[in-house]
């Protein structure tokens, strides 16, 4: 038997070991002193820590048990023993022994903080409270202490009280990794992104193959558009851990954002097969497939989501999103009450089943429930403090009708312009300032402004007793029916000089068609399935006797150059910034074929012939009408199914090449009629 000055030898070392950081060494001299005295209070203690400090709580406890069989009087064992307790969630049993510590020490702030963590853990926040003050009343410094109130602040709201602790913690111990943690957590949701990427950054570098920031930083980056970087955050974070679930459905939002949606859904399947359970991975699947215009696959992901999670609100409004786009509308409407009956309040429900109840021409209950669009951007309104108007006749007053949405939904909204100016005795349009001279030379008597939606200090010199309106809300008081739509009395006039510049600048590329296409939109990198493959467009731009002009917002001449397509003609103009070059170009043109956007809209306005190339029937500005009651030059071709362009094209390539030949014909008429005489 080894004498006691050998045995407190091997503690010491072991106790040497264990402070530096070497915890195997450490381990095998606590066993090792083990092996010649079993019953040794401190080392069995020592060794219980150490289990508990590397991972292995489970083995700790009866280390710790035996420890205190031997010591029962000694606190600090109680204290530790409780630690291994509620790292493992035996809440009451963590409690017992924390009370336990505190009995036989008063003054003991360590477990007046875990007493604290554990209370909160089981919900009961106001004992947790008092136990972290008490023990910073007994020990302003201790750092446990400050990170656990700071959690407590966090998990109640209280943002800025949780900050406090935490950069109290980091004041008094600048290398506590979790304030750091912790602190970035809440300065995200604060909005102080820049602040929380260097706080998440000094947690990984104090804790390197901490999986938790890695995550939280993955996000954060997502949100600041920095993809590649989020994606590089969540791979390293899956080589040090492959078996991580969550971190392979993070990466797979990150790789849909960037596009890669054949990455995305095998990370999705990937977390799936790792964690069957992972409602968050089918939801997430679900969305991909949407995007992809697989809409029957998005559904069974989103069932398959809300079989877990029945009522997550946000997945049943994008399986009615689904349902809807194949022409399930009675499931959609479906899908959204029960959204709604989860969430009353929530906006984009409310607004989705307001555009089926439109797509079906429902219009006085859609257009009731398209006033919930409003909500939106209900700080907008702040700037219009005008008695609402609602219809009625005022000859003597003005009407002041105040923009929103898009580009497209502006000029939709502004065919209501001519009955409401009937309605009123003075109509004051606010418009986006690339409409403002088409708008004001097409509707003289009304007073257009198109200084943008962020200058509205001209509202203040309206009138006392002025009327408002916006624009979204025309139609429901205008356009309560499909017969209100006619007769159609707005039709946009470009400025004439404009369309003799591009007639000009048209008939110097020779006889023929002349078309402009748009074959893509600004939002079909967000929505690819709604668009046509543009090897579907090559087709069409391969037909005799037709000049096709570029439409794009970007003029797409870098993108037809990578694909070596010198059949579309790229105008020199700013399709994006000058409407009214845009506005005398359409004139000119025999035909504009794209897919819905707002030069759609602008070519209809002008009493062109448009044709609108969607992926699936139901848009909403059709009303139910299969056409567009707006403007009567438009038209539809719907594909027949989802991804089905190839019959869409070859009807519309069939047509196409008729009116080349009409337009062929009417061009040698007149001579082949002087031969004749």
């Amino acid at each position: 038997m080894r004498s006691s000055q050998s045995v407190e030898r091997l503690l010491a070392q072991g106790w040497q070991q264990h402070q530096n950081g070497a915890l195997a060494e450490a381990e095998a001299l606590y066993r090792h002193l083990l092996q010649q005295q079993p019953h040794h209070p401190d080392a069995l203690h020592l060794l219980g820590v150490l289990l508990h400090q590397s991972g292995r709580s489970p083995a700790a406890i009866p280390l710790l048990r035996q420890a205190i069989g031997q010591r029962p009087d000694n606190w600090v064992y109680y204290h530790n023993l409780g630690e291994a307790y509620r790292v493992l969630g035996r809440w009451h049993e963590a409690m017992l022994c924390f009370q336990a510590a505190l009995r036989m020490q008063p003054q003991a702030a360590e477990s007046y903080s875990s007493l604290g963590a554990t209370l909160q853990a089981q919900g009961q926040l106001a004992a947790a409270c008092q136990c972290y003050h008490q023990a910073l009343r007994l020990r302003p410094d201790l750092v446990a202490a400050h990170i656990n109130l700071g959690t407590l602040y966090e998990a109640q709201g209280q943002l800025a009280a949780a900050a406090a602790h935490y950069a109290q913690a980091l004041h008094l111990q600048p290398q506590a990794a979790e304030a750091h943690f912790n602190l970035a957590n809440v300065l995200r949701a604060q909005g102080k992104k820049a602040e929380a990427l260097a706080h998440y950054r000094t947690a990984l570098r104090l804790r390197p193959g901490w999986l938790d920031v890695y995550n939280n930083l993955g996000m954060l980056l997502k949100e600041e558009g920095q993809l590649e970087a989020a994606r590089a955050c969540y791979e390293q974070a899956l080589h040090l851990e492959p078996g991580a679930a969550e971190l392979h459905s993070n990466l797979g939002v990150v790789l849909k954002d960037l596009r890669q949606f054949e990455a995305a859904i095998h990370h999705y399947r990937e977390a799936l097969r790792l964690q069957p359970a992972l409602v968050e991975a089918h939801a997430n699947l679900g969305n991909v497939y949407k995007e992809l215009g697989d809409y029957e696959a998005a559904v069974r992901h989103y069932r398959q989501a809300l079989a877990q999670r029945p009522h997550w609100s946000e997945v049943l409004c994008n399986l009615g999103h689904a349902y809807q786009a194949l022409g399930q509308f009675a499931e959609a409407h479906q899908s959204y009450a029960r959204a709604l009956a989860c969430r009353p309040d929530y906006v984009e429900a409310h607004i989705s089943e307001a555009l089926l109840l439109l797509v079906q021409g429902r219009l006085e209950e859609g257009w009731e429930g398209y006033e919930w669009r409003l909500r939106l951007d209900a700080g907008r309104l702040q700037a219009f403090p005008f008695v609402p108007w609602q219809g009625e006749r005022f000859e003597r007053g003005t009407l002041v009708v105040s923009a929103e949405q898009g580009l497209g939904d502006e000029l939709l909204f502004a065919s209501c312009l001519p009955d409401a100016l009937e309605r009123t005795g003075h109509l004051v349009l606010e418009c986006d300032p690339r409409l403002a001279p088409l708008l004001a030379r097409s509707l003289p008597r009304v007073t257009v402004v198109g200084q943008g939606r962020h200058h509205t200090g001209w509202t203040k010199r309206l009138p006392a007793g002025t009327r408002h309106c916006p624009a979204g809300s025309l139609p429901r008081w205008l356009r309560p029916t499909l017969e209100a739509f006619f007769p159609q009395r707005l039709r946009l006039r470009a400025a004439p000089n404009q369309i003799r510049r591009w007639r000009s600048w048209l008939a110097g590329l020779g006889p023929g068609l002349k078309v402009g296409v748009l074959w893509r939109s600004l939002r079909q990198r967000a929505q690819q399935g709604h668009y046509a493959p543009v090897g579907q467009w090559q087709r069409l731009w391969a037909l005799e006797g037709i000049w096709w002009v570029s439409l794009q917002y970007d003029g797409g001449k870098e993108e037809l150059e990578a694909l070596g397509e010198t059949r579309v003609v790229v105008p020199e103009l700013d399709v994006w910034g000058d409407l009214e070059g845009v506005a005398g170009l359409l004139a000119g043109l025999d035909l504009v074929v794209g897919p819905e956007t707002a030069l759609v809209q602008l070519g209809g306005a002008l009493g062109r012939r448009v044709w609108c190339v969607v992926a699936y029937p139901g848009s909403w500005p059709q009303l139910g009408t299969g056409g567009m009651p707006w403007w009567e030059g438009v038209r539809y071709w719907v594909a027949p199914g989802p991804g089905r362009w190839e019959e869409l094209f070859s009807a519309m390539a069939q047509e196409l090449t008729q009116l080349a030949q009409q337009a062929a014909g009417s061009a040698t008429a007149p001579a082949a009629a002087t031969q004749h005489d």
